[in-house]
């Protein structure tokens, strides 16, 4: 008889991910990304600021950038998504993967300029900091997150329910509740925060990545 899974992503996984566990997993995409139109400008004095890989991919998608372009990342994936496309030079990560990380490297490096390309659904952290320290800043939306939850799903049999972003945690919660003796594991901070209305059985990945994710329920197992 075939093992029924008892963990739950809410991410759609690479074969090599679902491999990776000793035991089967059911994984679906809770949000899919829409892309939105967008124009922009660059100059060479623009430091240009990511924070999600989605943000990269759209961005690449429609205007080059140069080498020596100055780029703050937020994560290993997506500064990973940058060097995949090209030898970029000038590419600056802070060590805490939020936008206060951020807000940290912008203090760092004193730098004035910014293009700032996000989704629509978003924290105001970094606009707000930007806004109160006078900092000239574009904010331009590349991508909108649109909530797609996996109906008909008996969710009461999953011992573990995995969460990659605050959006897949509402996409979720509109449409299941969470049990008192379900642990959700999350890939960072802001997505635990997503999570706390509705649940206090959280755990946090050591690292922001599916693959710590993935370490941690092994480990459970």
């Amino acid at each position: 008889m075939e093992q029924k899974s008892t963990i739950l992503f809410t991410k759609k996984l690479t074969e090599k991910q679902k491999k990776s566990l000793a035991v089967p997993i059911d994984d679906f995409d809770f949000i899919t990304i829409k892309t939105l139109d967008f124009e922009c400008h660059l100059s060479p004095s623009q430091t240009l600021v990511f924070t999600s890989q989605n943000a990269v991919k759209q961005v690449l998608e429609k205007i080059h950038i140069p080498l020596q372009q100055p780029i703050f990342v937020v994560g290993n994936k997506t500064k990973k998504k940058l060097l995949d496309y090209a030898d970029f030079e000038n590419i600056k990560q802070p060590t805490h993967e939020t936008a206060r990380g951020i807000i940290q490297l912008i203090e760092e490096q004193n730098a004035n300029d910014f293009l700032y390309f996000c989704g629509k659904k978003r924290l105001p952290t970094l606009e707000n900091y930007l806004n109160k320290n006078g900092k000239k800043h574009q904010v331009i939306e590349v991508y909108d997150t649109c909530l797609t939850p996996t109906l008909k799903l008996y969710v009461e049999r999953y011992r573990y329910i995995c969460f990659c972003s605050p959006s897949a945690v509402e996409s979720f919660v509109s449409t299941y509740k969470l049990t008192d003796k379900q642990q959700c594991i999350c890939i960072g901070q802001t997505t635990a925060k997503a999570l706390r209305s509705y649940t206090k059985n959280i755990e946090i990945a050591p690292k922001s990545s599916v693959e710590s994710m993935l370490e941690m329920i092994n480990s459970k197992i």
